[in-house]
């Protein structure tokens, strides 16, 4: 018989095993570690900023569930959790990112957009009358 374990939360804990053998009661304890795993994570929420070619990608506001037996947490998604090779700042248009979190991935598309940087008149000097 196994006593003094819960998975309920995670943590190491000592449970103890009580068995018979030849008559005798016997008890040993062993040290257990419990990991709550998740059953899948989910992204919750874009991005709130446009994401602009050739800048890092912009994160404020991305969030993603992750599921567990015990609930769902929301945690903010950061930069260190996009897989590497899954963003290029230098393509415009639809990419799907991919983000990682406890070794499980989920993905969430981003649209990279171009934007004027600046504008430039040609030619330099015009000449003629205003009438």
């Amino acid at each position: 018989m196994l006593t003094n374990f819960s998975t309920a939360t995670e943590g190491t804990r000592t449970a103890t095993i009580t068995y018979t053998e030849n008559g005798i009661t016997k008890n040993n304890n062993i040290c257990i570690y419990s990991k709550r795993y998740c059953n899948k994570y989910k992204c919750k929420n874009g991005p709130t900023n446009a994401t602009k070619y050739g800048e890092d990608i912009d994160l404020t506001g991305v969030t993603i569930d992750v599921v567990k037996g015990s609930g769902t947490t929301t945690i903010p998604v950061t930069k260190d959790m996009i897989k590497a090779g899954t963003y290029d700042p230098d393509k415009t248009g639809n990419q799907v990112i991919k983000i990682v979190y406890e070794g499980q991935e989920t993905t969430l598309t981003i649209n990279v957009k171009d934007y004027v940087t600046g504008i430039t008149i040609n030619p330099v000097s015009v000449t003629g009358k205003i009438q």
